[in-house]
């Protein structure tokens, strides 16, 4: 019986292609975001989304007043009055996403990158 060699490149490809994805999925977190009440919002530099009547914005807190904030966005500083915002959201990370974003990916490349590994020999 002749013992044949596997082929090289393609075990070093798909092992260099598995450990790219699994960095970059790794390094990936996700992020929800969750009504708050205005009142309780603080200038801690957390993003935060702002819905002014029809316009939404990602928005950062810089000075919280009795009755407006001052923001930071794509725009530059501006002061908006609490009576005008209808709705604000916090952003915070959301483990169960990130361990949903994480493991279905390796469910499903796993068994391409295994038989992919055992089809080359």
């Amino acid at each position: 019986m002749i013992y044949k060699k596997p082929n090289r490149s393609k075990i070093v490809f798909c092992s260099n292609f598995f450990i790219i994805l699994i960095i970059s999925i790794l390094f990936q977190g996700c992020y929800s975001y969750r009504e708050v009440n205005i009142n309780s919002v603080a200038a801690n530099g957390k993003t935060y989304k702002i819905k002014e009547g029809y316009d939404q914005r990602k928005v950062k807190i810089i000075i919280v007043k009795d009755s407006s904030l001052l923001i930071q966005d794509w725009e530059g500083q501006r002061e908006i009055k609490k009576s005008d915002i209808a709705k604000i959201k916090a952003k915070e990370f959301n483990g169960f996403l990130t361990a949903g974003v994480v493991i279905v990916p390796l469910l499903l490349i796993v068994p391409v990158v295994v038989s992919l590994i055992i089809w080359s020999n």
